[in-house]
């Protein structure tokens, strides 16, 4: 049987996941805001540079 702390570690580890991926999202809507190039795929408002 998983204890439960297994299972919270396990929990923590798909948020921090999750976390970090919506974090590079809201970089990305912010640099678009600015028209600045993305830090993360380089692109300025939708336009692939």
């Amino acid at each position: 049987m998983v204890s439960d702390l297994a299972v919270i570690k396990q929990i923590v580890r798909e948020v921090e996941k999750i976390a970090s991926h919506v974090e590079l999202h809201l970089l990305h809507i912010v640099s678009k805001a600015r028209q600045e190039p993305c830090p993360v795929c380089g692109q300025v408002a939708g336009v692939a540079l």
